[in-house]
């Protein structure tokens, strides 16, 4: 599933270096929203320009478009629709900082429960299936 993050400076470093094999044979830009930093990925290698002081204080921020893992990826913020058992009122609560495994331990009987968990607009596990948007 793709997903679009903002990272700062310091984020996007430790993100390319996590990452490096998909960086390995190519050149990649990545240019901060205000224009004032760019970071260059040149086969693996990492340089740094930046265009203005206050820039360097990790200030600056990138908006990427990053793959995730679904199944394992910790989410910064979850919207989550349930309704237990034969009770036909949905009640919603809001999980920060969480997998979906996280979630459904929450409750003590997932599949037994119409739970409905959203992340930026989109449903990502509804009636017991984690919902891959690729």
């Amino acid at each position: 599933m793709n997903i679009t993050t903002t990272l700062n400076t310091k984020k996007l470093i430790n993100y390319i270096l996590d990452n490096r094999d998909c960086f390995m044979n190519k050149i990649t830009k990545f240019t901060s929203l205000t224009g004032k930093c760019v970071v260059y990925v040149r086969y693996g290698e990492i340089s740094i320009e930046y265009y203005d002081s206050d820039t360097k204080n990790n200030n600056d921020l990138f908006t990427l478009d990053i793959d995730i893992d679904i199944h394992t990826h910790c989410f910064d913020f979850l919207i989550v629709f349930y309704r237990r058992y034969s009770n036909p009122n949905y009640k919603r609560e809001a999980f920060t900082d969480c997998t979906i495994d996280d979630v459904l331990e929450y409750f003590e009987n997932p599949l037994l429960a119409d739970i409905t968990i959203i992340y930026k607009n989109k449903v990502i596990y509804d009636l017991g299936k984690v919902i891959d948007h690729e």
